[in-house]
């Protein structure tokens, strides 16, 4: 008989379903009741297994879009997700799952959460300062403040009004926090006794 020879070729590749060693695909593809020619090259794609890849061991604390950066330079699958964060800025990475450094299929989607900031806005406090009370207060209110008021009695002050206040004016503050402002309560009847016209 005659001795043919076929040429094969065969290229790796990771596949996260078949076993490392076994064929993926072969090109030409198999057809029922098909010849090939015998000098054309049969190419086989021969699975590597599972690709493992290692998270880079310092995530949490830095800039989202640094991670990100370094996640798509390693072929890193991940999923962003925002939230409120009273005690870390806006746009540094809070938590991540699976945890730094750890060894993952490259399949593994890994999950990110990335601080939005403060849900509180800013807010410049006023001077409320010789204020009536029921003026004062509405004016913090409506700056989304929650107010504590206590009474002390100051003789040279005007009965009624602020005469001091725990965060000073011009200061930034967030939304939420609370003010105490201490408000005049006089005892003292400030009546004058009449003088007689006789």
């Amino acid at each position: 008989g005659t001795n043919y020879e076929i040429a094969i070729g065969a290229c790796e590749e990771y596949n996260d379903e078949v076993e490392a060693g076994y064929v993926i695909k072969q090109s030409p593809e198999y057809r029922k009741d098909y010849n090939y020619n015998i000098s054309q090259e049969i190419t086989l794609t021969v699975s590597k297994g599972q690709k493992i890849v290692t998270l880079p061991k310092k995530i949490i604390g830095k800039k989202i879009d640094d991670v990100k950066a370094e996640l798509d330079s390693l072929d890193i699958l991940y999923n962003v997700t925002e939230e409120h964060n009273e005690e870390i800025q806006a746009g540094i990475v809070v938590s991540v799952d699976p945890e730094e450094g750890e060894e993952m299929t490259a399949a593994t989607v890994v999950n990110i959460v990335v601080s939005k900031g403060s849900q509180y806005k800013d807010v410049e406090m006023p001077s409320v300062i010789n204020e009536t009370e029921a003026s004062a207060v509405d004016t913090l209110k409506k700056l989304n403040l929650n107010v504590n008021v206590t009474y002390e009695e100051n003789l040279s002050k005007s009965d009624g009004v602020v005469i001091s206040q725990s965060v000073q004016n011009g200061k930034i503050i967030k939304e939420g926090e609370t003010v105490s402002i201490v408000v005049n309560k006089t005892t003292y009847n400030r009546s004058r006794k009449s003088n007689s016209c006789n």
